[in-house]
Protein backbone atom coordinates (compact mmCIF):
# COMPACT_ATOMS: atom_id res chain seq x y z
CA UNK A 1 0.00 0.00 0.00
CA UNK A 2 1.66 3.55 -1.45
CA UNK A 3 1.33 6.76 0.82
CA UNK A 4 -1.24 7.88 -0.67
CA UNK A 5 -3.63 4.82 -0.21
CA UNK A 6 -2.97 4.93 3.52
CA UNK A 7 -3.39 8.61 3.65
CA UNK A 8 -7.30 8.25 1.83
CA UNK A 9 -7.57 4.93 4.29
CA UNK A 10 -6.74 7.38 7.20
CA UNK A 11 -9.35 10.26 6.10
CA UNK A 12 -12.00 7.15 5.19
CA UNK A 13 -11.54 6.04 8.60
CA UNK A 14 -11.85 9.36 10.47
CA UNK A 15 -14.76 10.51 8.93
CA UNK A 16 -16.69 7.08 9.94
CA UNK A 17 -15.59 8.17 13.28
CA UNK A 18 -16.34 11.74 12.92
CA UNK A 19 -20.11 10.03 11.29
CA UNK A 20 -20.52 7.69 14.43
CA UNK A 21 -19.63 10.36 17.14
CA UNK A 22 -22.26 12.32 15.46
CA UNK A 23 -24.57 10.15 15.21
CA UNK A 24 -24.34 9.05 18.96
CA UNK A 25 -24.67 12.45 19.70
CA UNK A 26 -28.16 12.80 17.92
CA UNK A 27 -28.77 9.86 19.46
CA UNK A 28 -28.28 11.17 22.97
CA UNK A 29 -30.33 14.28 22.24
CA UNK A 30 -33.51 12.20 21.26
CA UNK A 31 -32.95 10.59 23.98
CA UNK A 32 -32.59 13.41 25.68
CA UNK A 33 -36.22 14.91 24.61
CA UNK A 34 -37.81 11.92 24.58
CA UNK A 35 -40.29 12.78 27.10
CA UNK A 36 -42.70 15.37 25.99
CA UNK A 37 -43.61 17.21 29.53
CA UNK A 38 -47.02 19.08 28.58
CA UNK A 39 -48.26 14.90 29.01
CA UNK A 40 -47.14 14.93 32.42
CA UNK A 41 -48.70 18.07 32.96
CA UNK A 42 -51.35 16.46 31.87
CA UNK A 43 -51.78 13.39 33.74
CA UNK A 44 -50.97 15.76 36.13
CA UNK A 45 -53.88 17.95 36.24
CA UNK A 46 -56.02 14.83 36.27
CA UNK A 47 -54.54 13.03 39.01
CA UNK A 48 -54.99 16.26 40.89
CA UNK A 49 -58.68 16.66 39.71
CA UNK A 50 -59.64 13.25 40.90
CA UNK A 51 -57.79 13.30 44.42
CA UNK A 52 -59.73 17.14 45.36
CA UNK A 53 -62.81 14.91 44.52
CA UNK A 54 -61.90 12.27 46.15
CA UNK A 55 -61.51 14.50 49.51
CA UNK A 56 -65.55 15.02 49.45
CA UNK A 57 -66.42 11.41 49.53
CA UNK A 58 -65.40 10.83 53.45
CA UNK A 59 -68.09 13.57 54.19
CA UNK A 60 -70.77 11.54 54.66
CA UNK A 61 -73.78 12.28 56.53
CA UNK A 62 -76.25 9.15 57.48
CA UNK A 63 -79.86 9.50 57.23
CA UNK A 64 -81.78 9.00 60.21
CA UNK A 65 -85.47 9.46 60.00
CA UNK A 66 -87.31 11.51 62.61
CA UNK A 67 -84.56 13.30 63.68
CA UNK A 68 -84.98 16.13 65.85
CA UNK A 69 -82.66 19.70 65.11
CA UNK A 70 -80.73 19.22 68.14
CA UNK A 71 -79.66 15.36 67.44
CA UNK A 72 -78.58 17.00 63.72
CA UNK A 73 -76.80 19.66 65.14
CA UNK A 74 -74.64 17.51 67.35
CA UNK A 75 -74.54 14.92 64.40
CA UNK A 76 -73.12 18.07 62.30
CA UNK A 77 -70.72 19.07 65.11
CA UNK A 78 -69.52 15.85 65.29
CA UNK A 79 -68.59 15.72 61.62
CA UNK A 80 -66.76 18.89 61.85
CA UNK A 81 -63.07 17.56 62.20
CA UNK A 82 -63.97 15.88 58.73
CA UNK A 83 -64.89 19.12 56.89
CA UNK A 84 -61.63 20.84 58.21
CA UNK A 85 -59.45 18.19 56.96
CA UNK A 86 -61.22 18.54 54.18
CA UNK A 87 -61.15 22.01 53.55
CA UNK A 88 -57.13 22.24 54.44
CA UNK A 89 -56.29 19.31 52.27
CA UNK A 90 -58.09 21.12 49.54
CA UNK A 91 -56.95 24.48 49.73
CA UNK A 92 -53.12 22.67 50.12
CA UNK A 93 -53.61 20.57 46.93
CA UNK A 94 -54.68 24.15 45.00
CA UNK A 95 -51.59 25.27 45.96
CA UNK A 96 -49.60 22.30 45.09
CA UNK A 97 -51.33 22.42 41.79
CA UNK A 98 -50.28 26.24 41.32
CA UNK A 99 -46.82 25.77 42.22
CA UNK A 100 -46.90 22.44 39.60
CA UNK A 101 -48.48 24.59 36.90
CA UNK A 102 -46.11 27.48 37.11
CA UNK A 103 -43.03 25.05 37.08
CA UNK A 104 -44.41 23.89 34.17
CA UNK A 105 -44.59 26.79 32.55
CA UNK A 106 -40.92 27.11 31.85
CA UNK A 107 -39.87 23.06 32.05
CA UNK A 108 -39.54 22.45 28.07
CA UNK A 109 -38.13 19.32 28.45
CA UNK A 110 -37.65 16.09 30.65
CA UNK A 111 -35.53 13.11 31.02
CA UNK A 112 -36.02 10.17 32.65
CA UNK A 113 -34.91 11.18 36.18
CA UNK A 114 -37.29 14.52 35.95
CA UNK A 115 -40.06 12.55 34.96
CA UNK A 116 -39.52 9.76 37.71
CA UNK A 117 -39.36 12.75 40.33
CA UNK A 118 -42.67 13.75 39.26
CA UNK A 119 -43.99 10.28 39.44
CA UNK A 120 -43.04 9.83 43.15
CA UNK A 121 -44.86 13.46 43.64
CA UNK A 122 -47.74 12.43 42.06
CA UNK A 123 -47.62 9.06 44.08
CA UNK A 124 -47.37 11.63 47.38
CA UNK A 125 -50.55 13.79 46.36
CA UNK A 126 -52.31 10.60 45.60
CA UNK A 127 -52.10 9.57 49.33
CA UNK A 128 -53.62 12.71 50.74
CA UNK A 129 -56.77 11.38 50.75
CA UNK A 130 -55.96 8.84 53.00
CA UNK A 131 -53.81 10.69 55.65
CA UNK A 132 -56.38 13.50 55.89
CA UNK A 133 -59.22 10.59 56.44
CA UNK A 134 -56.73 9.54 58.58
CA UNK A 135 -56.16 12.61 60.77
CA UNK A 136 -59.80 13.66 60.32
CA UNK A 137 -61.49 10.01 61.57
CA UNK A 138 -58.65 10.35 64.45
CA UNK A 139 -57.99 13.92 65.27
CA UNK A 140 -57.32 13.66 68.86
CA UNK A 141 -54.33 10.64 68.59
CA UNK A 142 -50.65 11.68 67.53
CA UNK A 143 -49.80 8.89 64.57
CA UNK A 144 -52.57 10.08 62.12
CA UNK A 145 -51.51 13.94 62.73
CA UNK A 146 -47.77 13.04 62.10
CA UNK A 147 -48.73 11.19 58.98
CA UNK A 148 -50.48 13.80 57.21
CA UNK A 149 -47.93 16.49 58.20
CA UNK A 150 -45.18 14.31 56.53
CA UNK A 151 -47.36 13.33 53.96
CA UNK A 152 -47.88 17.62 53.14
CA UNK A 153 -43.96 17.83 53.77
CA UNK A 154 -42.74 14.96 51.29
CA UNK A 155 -44.74 16.59 49.05
CA UNK A 156 -43.46 20.18 48.80
CA UNK A 157 -39.84 18.26 49.25
CA UNK A 158 -40.54 16.90 45.58
CA UNK A 159 -41.77 20.11 43.92
CA UNK A 160 -38.43 21.63 45.04
CA UNK A 161 -36.59 19.03 44.02
CA UNK A 162 -38.58 18.94 40.59
CA UNK A 163 -37.60 22.93 40.32
CA UNK A 164 -34.24 22.33 41.18
CA UNK A 165 -33.36 19.38 39.01
CA UNK A 166 -34.67 21.23 35.72
CA UNK A 167 -33.60 24.29 36.26
CA UNK A 168 -29.71 23.48 37.22
CA UNK A 169 -27.79 24.91 34.37
CA UNK A 170 -30.78 25.66 32.57
CA UNK A 171 -31.22 22.05 31.14
CA UNK A 172 -34.68 21.11 30.94
CA UNK A 173 -36.05 25.13 31.09
CA UNK A 174 -35.15 27.67 28.02
CA UNK A 175 -31.74 28.97 28.14
CA UNK A 176 -32.58 32.47 28.31
CA UNK A 177 -35.09 32.30 31.43
CA UNK A 178 -34.30 34.73 33.72
CA UNK A 179 -32.05 33.75 36.77
CA UNK A 180 -34.07 36.52 38.63
CA UNK A 181 -37.23 33.95 37.79
CA UNK A 182 -35.30 30.46 38.88
CA UNK A 183 -33.61 32.25 41.98
CA UNK A 184 -36.80 33.93 43.53
CA UNK A 185 -38.82 30.24 43.12
CA UNK A 186 -36.07 28.56 44.70
CA UNK A 187 -35.98 30.84 47.80
CA UNK A 188 -39.75 31.29 47.63
CA UNK A 189 -39.93 27.20 47.90
CA UNK A 190 -37.24 27.09 50.62
CA UNK A 191 -39.05 29.21 52.99
CA UNK A 192 -42.27 26.60 52.24
CA UNK A 193 -40.21 23.79 53.34
CA UNK A 194 -39.62 25.52 56.29
CA UNK A 195 -43.11 26.12 57.30
CA UNK A 196 -44.11 22.94 56.74
CA UNK A 197 -40.90 21.52 58.25
CA UNK A 198 -41.77 23.65 61.19
CA UNK A 199 -45.63 22.10 61.06
CA UNK A 200 -44.78 18.75 60.69
CA UNK A 201 -42.78 19.30 63.96
CA UNK A 202 -45.57 20.49 65.84
CA UNK A 203 -47.18 17.52 64.78
CA UNK A 204 -44.29 15.25 66.57
CA UNK A 205 -44.31 17.48 69.69
CA UNK A 206 -48.28 16.86 70.05
CA UNK A 207 -48.82 20.62 69.34
CA UNK A 208 -50.52 20.19 66.04
CA UNK A 209 -52.75 22.54 64.44
CA UNK A 210 -54.71 22.64 61.08
CA UNK A 211 -54.66 26.28 61.24
CA UNK A 212 -50.69 26.76 60.32
CA UNK A 213 -51.64 25.07 56.71
CA UNK A 214 -54.24 27.52 55.75
CA UNK A 215 -51.70 30.81 56.96
CA UNK A 216 -49.08 29.18 54.68
CA UNK A 217 -50.46 30.67 50.90
CA UNK A 218 -50.96 33.88 52.97
CA UNK A 219 -47.16 33.57 54.47
CA UNK A 220 -46.18 33.13 51.11
CA UNK A 221 -47.87 35.35 48.96
CA UNK A 222 -46.64 38.52 51.50
CA UNK A 223 -43.13 37.19 50.83
CA UNK A 224 -43.60 37.31 47.06
CA UNK A 225 -45.64 40.71 47.53
CA UNK A 226 -42.34 41.96 49.79
CA UNK A 227 -40.05 40.63 47.49
CA UNK A 228 -41.52 42.77 44.12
Amino acid sequence: MNNGEEKKSVKDCSSTVGNNREDSDNTRSFQFDIYDPKRLAALSDGIFAIVMTLLILDLKFPFVANTTSGELHRQLWGNLPKFRGFVVSFFLLAVFWIINHYHFKYIKRMDSKLLWINMVYLLLVCCLPFTTNLSSDYHNLWLPQVMFSGNIFLIRILANLNWWYATKNRRFVDPDLSMGIISSTSKLGLLAVVIYFIAFLSALLHHYSPIIYLAIPLILFMFRYKRK
